[in-house]
């Protein structure tokens, strides 16, 4: 019984997953002759929390690069490590979106139906989505050799915690994914 019960919730958690992974472009046999790996330069916002999510992000990423056998450098990288990230209210998702969007639709008659009810994400489709794109790119040519996006729903926005939380959970998803160095 205690079996059952432990199965049921680790499905259960598991099913109330949040992030989303989408490959963009998949790795070149170029990715394998990268080594060294260094992050663009950004300016610091003044934004608390979204410096927070920076340092974050970076510092998980630079982690899991490093478990995959890449090694951070200072000077002369094999590659460039870039993200951008950008929160999506609800209310933007187009009406039509039933993918990764808000999950609602007109149907003939011009009625609003929600499709979230067989949604995995059901509905947290209200809340607005974060969503980071991670680019590995070749310095000798500014090649893009991998690219990624995860996006999940953003809640506790502005709290330093909560943004360090989705940063860590983010570069997470995303480190599992690169492919290792050769």
């Amino acid at each position: 019984m205690r079996l059952f019960i432990s199965l049921l919730l680790v499905l259960g958690l598991s099913a109330c997953s949040q992030t989303q992974y989408r490959e963009m472009q998949t790795a070149t046999d170029d990715l394998a002759q990268l080594k060294t790996f260094s992050w663009e330069t950004t300016a610091t916002t003044g934004d608390t929390a979204m410096d927070a999510f920076d340092s974050a992000f970076r510092d998980s990423m630079s982690a899991h690069l490093q478990n995959k056998g890449y090694q951070e450098v200072a000077a002369k990288a094999d590659m460039k490590v870039d993200y951008r990230i950008s929160i999506m209210p609800a209310s933007a998702v187009p009406a039509g979106d039933t993918g990764n969007g808000i999950g609602w639709h007109l149907d003939d008659a011009g009625q609003p139906i929600y499709d979230g009810w067989n949604n995995n994400s059901g509905v947290s489709d209200f809340y607005q989505r974060g969503l980071v794109i991670l680019t590995l790119s070749r310095v000798s040519d500014k090649k893009i050799v991998w690219q990624a996006a995860v996006a999940r729903v953003v809640d506790g926005e502005g709290e330093v915690n909560q943004v360090e939380q989705h940063a860590s959970r983010m570069s997470r998803r995303l480190g599992r994914s690169i492919p290792s160095a050769k």
